[in-house]
């Protein structure tokens, strides 16, 4: 089988859910034969069973012999661990751990990427939003710039020259979960939305000056309800614009000027839209499936 039609495995496996795709082809666009969604990797006991299972039908129809992996599945919390590239980290620094699974598949663990001080002085990660910084840049042609990675710990990645220069994590989306999920703040809420008042008033709470302290502003998510201020089924909403506000302020405290390009699918790449134009700046949207496929793709030998 040439290189051009050879059909191989490509996976962005994060802590909270993780993506397979059976993609034929080199280019950064390739033909999509098929995809699939499994557990995140800090809910998964078994890695390795689990993905065997996932592709085992892949692997019967398209004699598949290679896969890639990335995102938190090649941390200590996921299958096996890799290193870390350090900023600045360009792809030419990607580094891999490959294995042979007894299926006769050959699996390569991309590595993270660090920085040793980020903007508050102490050692950042990031893995798999990396390699969609790498698709980013291969697919616009960009070498500068501002990225976003909304997620449950959102990232914010400086790229300039071609290069990470700079990670910033925020645990936005881990910390709704937790308060949303096991808290007394937002009983009987409904799915949060950005697009209603509520999200909004959630956001203007944190520009306000002098900044409030988020974890005072939490206890307000209660507190409306028991004014009548706030429904509760709208609370969710007003929880993520604290959560989404509050990180967006912070982060822009650092980051230098320019449009930020938030790369991602779905309901948290909207909410970070809403609040950084909200906030007076420039964004632009990238597709964060295409962006991780063209990022796999571009690190394959």
């Amino acid at each position: 089988m040439s290189g051009s039609s050879k059909v191989v495995i490509l996976a962005d496996w994060g802590n909270s859910s993780g993506r397979l795709f059976c993609v034929r082809g080199r280019d950064l666009n390739p033909e999509i034969i098929a995809t699939q969604r499994i557990s995140g990797a800090k809910d998964t006991q078994d890695c390795e069973g689990i993905f065997k299972a996932a592709v085992a039908p892949w692997i019967q129809s398209y004699d598949i012999t290679e896969a890639l992996l990335c995102g938190a599945v090649t941390s200590n919390i996921g299958w096996t661990t890799t290193d870390y590239a350090p900023t600045p980290a360009r792809l030419s620094n990607v580094q891999t751990q490959v294995q042979m699974l007894d299926n006769g598949l050959t699996c390569t663990f991309l590595c993270g990427t660090s920085t040793v001080s980020g903007p508050h002085g102490y050692f950042d990660t990031v893995r798999g939003e990396d390699v969609q910084a790498y698709g980013w840049m291969a697919l616009t042609g960009l070498q500068d710039g501002i990225i976003c990675a909304p997620g449950t710990h959102t990232k914010w990645l400086t790229i300039e020259g071609g290069a990470i220069t700079g990670i910033l994590t925020g645990v936005t989306g881990e910390s709704f979960e937790v308060l949303n999920t096991h808290s007394i703040l937002t009983r009987g809420a409904e799915v949060a939305a950005c697009d209603t008042a509520e999200f909004i008033r959630g956001l203007d709470a944190m520009r306000r000056v002098p900044r409030p302290a988020l974890t005072q502003m939490l206890m307000s998510v209660r507190n409306l309800q028991l004014s009548g201020e706030l429904t509760a089924a709208r609370s969710a909403d007003y929880l993520s614009g604290l959560l989404t506000g509050e990180d967006c302020i912070a982060a822009l405290d650092y980051l230098p000027s320019g449009p930020i390009h938030i790369i991602g699918d779905g309901h948290a790449a909207g909410r970070y839209n809403r609040a950084l134009t909200r906030m007076g700046r420039e964004t632009q949207r990238h597709d964060g499936q295409a962006c991780v496929i063209a990022g796999l793709q571009s690190t394959r030998a």
